[in-house]
């Protein structure tokens, strides 16, 4: 894979994804708002980068884990004020449809492209590689994405246009729920 990875967003699933990537064998760097030990991230087999025009600049796909919906966004708006282009942005947090579809046209005026991947698993199953993804973007994008998914996750689906991914992963989240308050009623 010759693509340059930057995972924007170091809580423990961004960590996680940093450092299964390197351990795959990517080009991976990582910043966070609040930032990183240079150290650490070493230890962990990737770069850190100070500023977030740095990991702009020195990647091709950029993956944002963050922490929720304003985060995100706040992110994609700090994105789109970059020259984008030929680079792919996936956000990968569970948040509403409705944050990448209000982004998309900013990205894309930018030169950049982007798809939502929310992830279904946590950071453990991130490091075995068995992590579920739902893909919402254009066909050209969610293919050019599957080979780095394919890194993280055995079971990947393209559901849709942006937005689609978030909403699977809603419905997802629900049936979850729904099912193990049924199994919590009929325990008690």
């Amino acid at each position: 894979m010759n693509e340059r990875l930057g995972v924007i967003g170091l809580g423990r699933m961004g960590w996680a994804l940093a450092a299964r990537f390197a351990e795959q064998g990517a080009d991976v760097r990582g910043w966070t708002r609040s930032g990183v030990d240079a150290g650490e991230a070493a230890a962990s087999g990737f770069e850190s980068v100070a500023r977030i025009e740095d990991i702009v600049v020195a990647s091709d796909v950029l993956i944002l884990s963050l922490f929720d919906g304003a985060a995100v966004r706040d992110v994609l708006e700090r994105l789109a004020t970059f020259d984008l282009s030929d680079r792919l942005i996936v956000e990968t947090s569970t948040i509403s449809p409705n944050v990448a579809r209000n982004a998309l046209a900013a990205i894309e005026a930018a030169g950049g492209r982007l798809i939502d991947a929310p992830i279904s698993g946590g950071p453990e199953m991130v490091s075995a590689g068995t992590i579920g993804l739902f893909v919402g973007g254009t066909t050209e994008d969610a293919a050019r994405f599957w080979p780095i998914g394919a890194l993280v996750s055995d079971k990947m689906a393209h559901i849709g246009d942006v937005g689609a991914g978030m909403a699977m992963k809603v419905v997802n989240n629900i049936v979850a729920y729904t099912s193990l308050q049924g199994v919590i009623e009929a325990v008690t």
